[in-house]
């Protein structure tokens, strides 16, 4: 699972508590551990939606909200 540099820091934290990816199948396992620069994240969970569910206060930026659009 990777993160932009300018990312890692919220997520590391916890300011960054979910994460949306455009896959067309999912490339992380609930319940596993992966690697990051420093430590790890556990995927929790996994939850598909389409196009029409991102809402603008989905995609307003990280900084500002818990989640990653990168």
């Amino acid at each position: 699972m990777m993160f932009t540099r300018r990312l890692r820091d919220g997520v590391r934290s916890g300011a960054i508590t979910s994460s949306i990816r455009i896959w067309i199948r999912p490339r992380v396992t609930v319940g596993k551990r992966y690697r990051m620069e420093e430590g790890e994240i556990e995927i929790d969970s996994i939850e598909p939606i389409g196009l029409p569910d991102i809402t603008p206060e989905l995609a307003r930026p990280p900084a500002s909200s818990a989640f990653s659009t990168c």
